[in-house]
């Protein structure tokens, strides 16, 4: 994956740095360690950690040069490698941090919260403003009163479906995960 660049080895200083970037030539260069300073032919400019994992070569963008420095690529170049000496993936391990800290924030929504985020990701999919517009209406009518007016953290929403219906008929457990969840 060497995306037609030139691959120059060598360890970097920031006097080598600023002459790559003067003459604003394309292509990958590398500080040793995996660590690489790539310079795209639009001028972009930043950090990637290149390593194998298997057969396969992967490419881990570490941050722009602009942002991050060259003691600060470092460092994270050698904390990847570290990952990688555990056997992890980098970028799976990222993923999975970034997602752990999704649904930690997730949990800390209230049920009125959860209810909005799921309208506005599904509006783009109906037809009418008036479909998105049932929906919290639905919701105020039937929902939110079981739910402590929707203020209940949805992480703490563990209602029986009997004290759902005993509220109306209309509102079901299939109804609300299937609008909802």
């Amino acid at each position: 994956m060497n995306y037609g660049y030139k691959i120059v080895d060598g360890k970097l200083t920031a006097l080598k740095i600023t002459a790559l970037l003067k003459a604003r030539k394309p292509g990958l260069f590398n500080d040793g360690g995996g660590l690489y300073l790539q310079i795209r032919r639009n001028g972009g400019r930043s950090w990637i950690f290149r390593y194998t994992n298997g057969s396969r070569t992967r490419d881990m963008g570490l941050g722009a040069l602009d942002t991050i420095s060259l003691a600060e690529a470092r460092d994270l170049a050698r904390k990847q490698r570290r990952l990688r000496y555990d056997g992890l993936d980098p970028i799976e391990h990222r993923k999975a941090s970034r997602v752990k800290t999704q649904t930690e924030a997730a949990k800390l929504m209230s049920f009125k919260e959860c209810a909005e985020a799921v309208r506005d990701l599904r509006k783009s999919g109906w037809r009418t403003e008036e479909t998105a517009v049932k929906f919290i209406t639905r919701l105020e009518t039937h929902a939110y009163p079981v739910f402590d007016r929707g203020n209940l953290p949805a992480r703490d929403i563990n209602t029986p479906p009997s004290r759902i219906r005993k509220k109306s008929a209309y509102w079901s457990r299939y109804w609300v995960i299937s609008h909802v969840a």
